[in-house]
């Protein structure tokens, strides 16, 4: 398992993008399209794509945004043999993402629903580096970054193109404020976009910021049942808002009545 005390410069980085049908997974929307672009101390080693056949339908907004029909997915790859390519791709690897949330959201759920792991790699988030290296900036979207840095912004909104700009933005990070000699967890800590919670579990604060599936023992009118959530946020500090996978929505849970919580056993962690 990758150590999270690592240098920057030291581990291998696969950036990640999805292109989606709609904003939500956990409300139904699924990938379209999934990229991973593999670097080292800032050099590419490896690029690779796919697009997932999907179950519904694709919303009109979002095609508008990447431009893929349904019609190209038609003979697409199924979602869960593209996702046994993505587990092997991304092996050993530290993650980076831009908005990590989103895309971690929905490729832990493709991951979990099709063959029960999810991704437990350290994660960095490109958003949460650029707000807290550049504060000052009015806008912190993948194109305005790319703007400021004076990178080439070609192929936006398909999975290859933004996970290469996402690569080559935290390329130049690191070469102007020497992130290759940072560690890891302190990068990680660096680009959390999730606030701060006095009190919030450990393990509830991971998975908001990565999107991780968490097992928790929850006392309702049916009495103590295990429950496999996805949590998203923590509403008014007293409630924690998750997918629910018994029950296939979204729901809400109160934070004392969570009797225990722990990650799930058998999860992906870049060690397979």
């Amino acid at each position: 398992m990758m150590h999270s005390g690592a240098l920057l410069g030291e581990v291998e980085v696969a950036t990640v993008d999805v292109e989606t049908t709609g904003l939500a997974p956990e409300k139904g929307a699924e990938m379209v399209e999934i990229a991973v672009v593999k670097m080292k101390a800032g050099e590419i080693e490896d690029m690779w794509s796919s697009l997932i056949r999907i179950e519904g339908k694709m919303n009109s907004d979002a095609e508008e945004v990447h431009g893929i029909s349904e019609e190209e997915l038609r003979y697409a790859p199924r979602l869960e043999d593209v996702m046994s390519i993505f587990a092997h791709k991304v092996k050993g690897c530290i993650i980076l993402a831009h908005n990590a949330p989103f895309d971690m959201g929905f490729i832990n759920i493709a991951l979990f629903k099709t063959i029960r792991r999810q991704l437990k790699s350290p994660v960095i988030d490109l958003l949460g580096i650029s707000r807290y290296l550049q504060p000052y900036f009015v806008s912190h979207r993948l194109v305005d970054i790319a703007g400021v840095l004076n990178l080439p912004a070609e192929n936006l909104h398909r999975a290859t193109g933004d996970s290469l700009l996402t690569a080559k933005a935290l390329t130049t990070y690191s070469d102007m404020y020497n992130l290759w000699n940072l560690p890891i967890y302190r990068l990680s800590q660096m680009s959390r976009t999730q606030p701060f919670i006095r009190g919030l579990d450990e393990n509830i604060v991971e998975a908001l910021n990565r999107r991780l599936v968490i097992r928790i023992a929850y006392e309702g009118k049916e009495g103590v049942i295990e429950r496999d959530i996805m949590p998203i946020s923590v509403k008014n500090r007293f409630f924690l808002e998750g997918f629910c996978f018994l029950r296939g929505r979204i729901r809400s849970f109160k934070l004392n009545c969570i009797k225990s919580l722990k990650p799930i056993e058998g999860i992906y962690n870049g060690e397979i």
